[in-house]
């Protein structure tokens, strides 16, 4: 769903909005503040593939958040960066614009594609993108930990909890528990 939001939308600096609001997983107000110098290209060592580090300064960032950086995940990230920081200077924004006009342009690719949150159905937000990266960290096997330091919350943080609980309760579990031992109980039957 993610992707196909990020489709519909037009312009490079909005699909680079997207993409960091996922990937890094912070706020989209701080995201808008960022500037080039508080990105960092490097090449990790384990996959020899670029990633950038971004820093996330406590002028930027919540009250309640922890002052960290963090390694993008994704090529595309990387890719978008790699076009967009080149043509600005040090000290330069890299967004020219707000977030009303980022929520505008936001609202209106996650329209386009009928995004909805589960399990209540509402639209797709940028909060959600967040809430999103750190679900699927969390099935990629990241621990509570690492995810909780990712979103900079305190190690004690009940933001963690609502996205363990959710993912952790698989919906579907019992009633496929009830159909395969039905399966079960019939292939008894069918050998007596």
């Amino acid at each position: 769903t993610f992707r196909k939001i990020v489709d519909a939308v037009i312009r490079l600096d909005q699909k680079l909005l997207c993409w960091l609001c996922f990937d890094v997983g912070e706020n989209v107000n701080t995201i808008l503040h960022l500037k080039k110098n508080e990105f960092y290209r490097e090449i990790n060592k384990d996959t020899n593939e670029p990633e950038y580090r971004v820093n996330l300064p406590k002028d930027k960032l919540k009250r309640t958040r922890l002052t960290r950086s963090e390694i993008t995940n994704f090529r595309e990230t990387t890719e978008l960066l790699d076009t967009i920081l080149k043509d600005l200077k040090e000290d330069e924004e890299i967004f020219k614009f707000g977030y009303a006009q980022a929520k505008k342009f936001f609202t209106r690719a996650v329209n386009i594609v009928d995004a909805k949150c589960k399990p209540k159905g509402q639209r797709v937000t940028f909060k959600d993108l967040r809430s999103s990266m750190c679900c699927w960290l969390l099935k990629q096997g990241y621990s509570v930990e690492e995810c909780n330091f990712k979103l900079g919350h305190k190690p004690s943080s009940k933001e963690i909890d609502k996205y363990c609980n959710f993912l952790a309760l698989d919906r579907h579990e019992p009633k496929k528990k009830i159909y395969y031992n039905n399966l079960q109980k019939v292939e008894n039957e069918l050998e007596e």
